[in-house]
């Protein structure tokens, strides 16, 4: 029943008009399992005769599908398409298992890729701003006008000529600042 519903899933998402009710009965002509194959892979089984009208054809369909899944990399150990064809359900278990493992592994692939290409956006990001910040140069690193002194940095200390202020410096503005009173003492 899980497979069951497994299959039903894909063959809802692909809009197939078909349906899996009875796993051994419905994959015996190879057109619905062509259907989930191709539902799970995205890619259409080549040479299935949709109506086929007797069980050389129907023998043909399950080979073609066996033949392509072999060909996308799916491992099949040993499945043949009479075991298919003959509803044989260890084989059309076998099947449809090797066919999910096959499809997560497709999605774990595409997840991986996605990661990857996030990784690559950011490395790109990252060098552009790196290139960016060594053309543009950094205010830091004593480039620019302005006085030398400053600690290292090329922008000047106002009103000072690029020197740093000393406590007398500090004492003076202080000073300035106080007011005076009529009698020319500091009421500070």
């Amino acid at each position: 029943q899980i497979y069951t519903d497994w299959a039903n899933h894909y063959l809802d998402k692909s809009k197939s008009r078909r349906h899996i009710h009875d796993l051994q009965a419905d994959v015996s002509d190879g057109v619905v399992l062509a259907e989930v194959i191709e539902a799970v892979t995205g890619q259409k089984v080549p040479d299935i005769n949709k109506k086929p009208k007797n069980s050389t054809q129907m023998l043909e369909n399950i080979s073609a599908s066996l033949a392509y899944l072999a060909g996308v990399g799916v491992a099949l150990d040993g499945l043949t398409a009479k075991d298919i064809k003959d509803g044989n359900l260890k084989a059309i278990l076998s099947l449809f298992f090797a066919l999910s493992r096959y499809k997560q592994q497709q999605k774990q692939a595409q997840q991986e890729r996605k990661e990857l290409e996030k990784l690559r956006e950011k490395k790109q990001e990252s060098e552009m701003v790196t290139t960016a910040a060594s053309k543009l140069g950094s205010p830091y690193k004593g480039h620019g006008s302005g006085g030398g002194g400053g600690g290292g940095s090329a922008i000047p200390t106002p009103a000072l000529g690029g020197r740093r202020p000393t406590p007398e410096h500090h004492s003076r503005i202080i000073r300035s600042a106080t007011p005076v009173s009529s009698s020319g003492a500091s009421t500070g």
